[in-house]
């Protein structure tokens, strides 16, 4: 459904989400979801571990 709304838009799903994959991965040398999609989301939040949420929700300014 969120694709009807928003054809630009992509939904991670899993909690399995990096910063470099949200912003920019210095190795590979490539754009990440927010550079690429006008909007992301996120399905199943309360399953992303302890680590990772705390620093992909700092990276996002949300506390």
């Amino acid at each position: 459904m969120y694709k009807e709304i928003l054809p630009n838009s992509i939904l991670v799903s899993g909690g399995q989400i990096t910063v470099a994959n949200l912003f920019y991965n210095v190795g590979r040398k490539t754009v990440g979801l927010v550079g690429l999609w006008d909007c992301v989301a996120f399905d199943e939040v309360a399953g992303i571990n302890n680590s990772a949420e705390d620093v992909v929700f700092k990276a996002l300014g949300v506390e």
